[in-house]
């Protein structure tokens, strides 16, 4: 990500009689657009995403909402140690296309499934700005033997498939240790505060300039949130909580790009378990950049015989036509299968056409023109409990058809 050096003056009135300079890194990421589905209407992406611990999401031409994070980094102080301090903030907004319009589920006298349009009580509001992080720290502290310590609302311990746009458990080894709570809810009015304990150690060298990682957060629900509703009344109340491992392995110099592999355990008490499996292979090869990613995940359910086992493979090819035109093609698929039910398909495929302010795939910002196509079989349409996701109900769109497709325009920038 660039960078751009600025100056921000700062007075405190009757503290200083001059105003300070403090250099400010301004960074960000947004992405927009617009797009509508071949049946009328705007764009519906699609995903294979139900009510249980599955969940996936193709993005290319699949996005169907709006994103602005806008960082400021400013640097306090520089010490002659070589020491610095810093304080970060990030102004965030997120916007779904369908904010202020909800969709129930209800059943119809024959049994089918029927969908109720309703405006929320978000309607007609514009999107909201708040700090998706707030935080201060110090770094290459002599005392640390050269460490950060850091304290505030920070985006911490994240690793990202990209293809997938979701995020698991995210020379020398790095210890990193946090303790990090949730916030009240205020569109809820919940209070989940769950205390999370995070301990990883990265860039450990394994061979051939490869690193492994090891990531574990534990959860736990402070006592003063403990669920006071019990289902019986000689039921007393549980704390929740549960743990997420994960190891993860880098190894560069394969097929001209790096390949990513991956182990994720996961608990939620009193809920579920689950094993996820997954790989990434990124690269190029002259002026074709590409992306290979697969997960494999077994989820059981506690107190019950039900287990999910859920595989996906996809992958995406980027290539320079001319100047700074792309062309661009990605294709998924995942499939679901319950023991208590059927075997759930989809597939998506999406085929663009870029410009881009440079030649390498990476370049931003960029403005994306796209077909998206997505597929899938009979169980996911006549399933309830798989009502699809996106920018208004799938399900009321598609109805009875079992593919979809959709065209629109999309620009993404980072800097």
């Amino acid at each position: 990500m660039k960078k751009i050096h600025v100056l921000v003056g700062l007075a405190l009135a009757g503290a200083f009689t001059a105003a300070q300079a403090i250099p400010v890194d301004f960074g960000g990421y947004a992405r927009g657009g617009y797009g509508v589905n071949t049946q009328g209407g705007r764009q519906t992406c699609f995903s294979l995403k139900g009510t249980r611990n599955v969940q996936t999401h193709y993005r290319l031409g699949n996005e169907c909402d709006y994103t602005l994070e806008l960082n400021l980094n400013a640097t306090l102080a520089k010490n002659t140690d070589g020491s610095e301090w810093h304080v970060n903030f990030m102004l965030k907004n997120w916007r779904s296309w369908s904010q202020g319009t909800q969709y129930s589920l209800g059943t119809n006298a024959d049994g089918s499934a029927r969908f109720t349009e309703t405006n929320s009580s978000m309607g007609g509001q514009g999107p909201s700005v708040d700090f998706g992080q707030a935080y201060a720290y110090g770094q290459n502290l002599p005392m640390l033997a050269g460490g950060t310590i850091w304290a505030g609302r920070r985006y911490y311990n994240r690793f990202q498939l990209g293809l997938n746009d979701h995020f698991n458990i995210g020379g020398g080894a790095k210890l990193n240790a946090g303790i990090l709570t949730s916030e009240l809810n205020s569109q809820t009015g919940n209070n989940d505060m769950m205390n999370k304990y995070i301990v990883s150690v990265t860039d450990v060298p394994t061979f051939a300039g490869s690193k492994l990682q090891a990531r574990l957060k534990i959860n736990s629900q402070s006592k003063s949130d403990l669920v006071t509703s019990p289902t019986t009344s000689t039921e007393t109340a549980k704390r929740e909580g549960g743990y997420q491992f994960a190891v993860i392995h880098e190894t560069p110099n394969v097929l001209n790009g790096t390949f990513t592999a991956g182990l994720r355990l996961d608990k939620t008490t009193h809920t579920s378990k689950s094993t996820m499996l997954f790989a990434q292979q990124s690269g190029s090869f002259g002026k074709v950049a590409y992306d290979a990613v697969t997960e494999y995940m077994i989820t059981k359910y506690d107190g019950t015989n039900i287990k999910d086992k859920w595989f996906s493979l996809g992958g995406r090819l980027d290539t320079q036509i001319s100047g700074p035109l792309r062309g661009i093609a990605e294709l998924g698929y995942d499939t679901v299968k319950r023991t208590d039910a059927k075997t759930y398909n989809y597939t998506h495929l999406t085929l663009a056409a870029a410009f881009s302010s440079g030649p390498d795939a990476g370049s931003r910002p960029t403005v994306r023109l796209y077909y998206t196509y997505g597929k899938w079989n009979t169980a996911v349409r006549d399933d309830a409990a798989w009502g699809w996701t996106g920018s208004g109900s799938t399900a009321q769109v598609w109805g009875k058809k079992t593919s979809g497709s959709a065209v629109g325009a999309q620009w993404e920038a980072w800097w």
